[in-house]
């Protein structure tokens, strides 16, 4: 019986050997055969957001404003919490490289689908002539005007059987208003909020595995009030008087300056104009509004002669019968500088343009007769300088 009992215990002693084995690998190959799984850090986290308009919210766009140029901006700093991710995978999976990244959307567009000009999405807004950039910008300073966008932050190569991480944070939303075409004059229109696209931002991976959970949905509030009317202007009729040949001795003797003015009635509010993102500025986490001063409206004046040019300073008289020859007309500022007539882009009137509805403004000038012409003829010396007034 001994030698019976001493054979059947290395037996069982293998054959529990072979059942641990089996056992071992069947656990290993269940524990590798498990699927790589993402899911957000917070899956209960998810915010609805309506960024209101910043400041007085009142502008005056000059109908002279270049297309492209930036009628009001602001940028508001939501408060946000942790996004990212947690992700697991098997052991035999590792090291695996995970590719995080932040995207943004358009939900609904009410206005139409925009337009692209360069590096930005320019969407249209209720008035034709004005148009809406919508900038998103990241904690690492990166910002874009397009929309759609989609950022990929730098891979992570993760050694851990799970993985909790934090994806780049959304720092700030601002937005522009931008000039893109005629703005139908008028006392007052309001661009409204309601107008613009409503923007969603998610967060996700690309490999490798696909991961997407959107976590801010943005709208906007309130309105614009843009006004775009004009002064009143009327021709002006400046006498010269009567003057002897005798007068004018030499070529660039003169007469005496003759006063005049031009009158702008019936002005808008010059509330002036918002071109930077950073000076109007709301923080829900600070609790501060940063309003900054308006870049100030501007009047220009160009003046144009009717009858032709001497050269830059000097226009020449109306020419016919009994027409006076080797005279022309020099307009001076009221400091009797000469002022070129032929200036492209004028003159600041340098008027203190004010907020008043309906104000009237005074631009003072000179005017003169000027000798150019080696030889004179007395005659009729009617002459015409049209002005035009330009509004920044």
């Amino acid at each position: 019986m001994k030698p019976i009992n001493i054979l059947l215990l290395p037996y069982r002693y293998y054959q529990s050997v072979l059942a641990s084995l089996i056992l071992s690998f069947l656990t290993l190959s269940a524990f590798d055969a498990h699927a790589a799984a993402c899911e957000s850090w917070d899956s209960s986290y998810s915010r609805n957001i309506a960024v209101p308009i910043i400041g007085p919210g009142v502008i005056t766009a000059g109908e002279d404003l270049p297309i492209g140029s930036i009628l009001y901006a602001q940028t508001y700093t939501p408060k946000i919490d942790t996004i990212g991710y947690k992700c697991s995978w098997s052991r035999r999976e590792l090291p695996i490289t995970i590719q995080p990244y932040l995207q943004g959307q358009t939900l609904i567009s009410p206005s139409g689908p925009p337009t692209e000009s360069g590096n930005k999405s320019v969407f249209p807004t209720n008035i034709p002539g004005v148009g809406l950039v919508i900038y998103v910008k990241n904690a690492s300073t990166e910002s874009t005007g397009k929309m759609p966008f989609k950022w990929s932050q730098p891979p992570v190569t993760e050694t851990r059987l799970l993985a909790r991480e934090g994806t780049e944070k959304t720092d700030s939303i601002a937005i522009e208003l931008i000039k893109t075409g005629p703005v139908v004059s008028s006392d007052v229109q309001q661009v409204l909020a309601s107008s613009f696209p409503w923007i969603v931002l998610s967060n996700g991976v690309d490999s490798p595995f696909s991961f997407y959970r959107p976590y801010w949905t943005i709208r906007f509030s309130g309105a614009v009030s843009i006004v775009t009317k004009t002064c009143q202007v009327s021709d002006v009729d400046v006498n010269l008087g009567k003057h002897l040949l005798s007068d004018f001795s030499k070529v660039g003797s003169a007469s005496e300056w003759k006063d005049f003015q031009i009158t702008l009635k019936n002005c808008p509010p010059f509330h002036g104009y918002q071109s930077s993102r950073l000076n109007l500025h709301q923080d829900e986490i600070m609790g501060d509004i940063g309003s900054n001063a308006f870049i100030k409206n501007k009047l220009t004046i160009i003046f144009n002669s009717v009858n032709g040019y001497h050269d830059d300073f000097t226009a020449k008289l109306e020419s016919g019968d009994n027409a006076a020859e080797g005279l022309g007309l020099q307009i001076g500022n009221k400091n009797e500088s000469v002022l070129n007539i032929r200036k492209a882009n004028g003159y600041n009137t340098g008027l203190p343009l004010t907020q008043v509805d309906g104000a009237n403004y005074i631009i003072p000038l000179k005017a003169r007769y000027y000798r150019f012409g080696d030889t004179v003829k007395g005659g009729k010396a009617n002459g015409a300088i049209a002005y035009t007034i330009n509004y920044y």
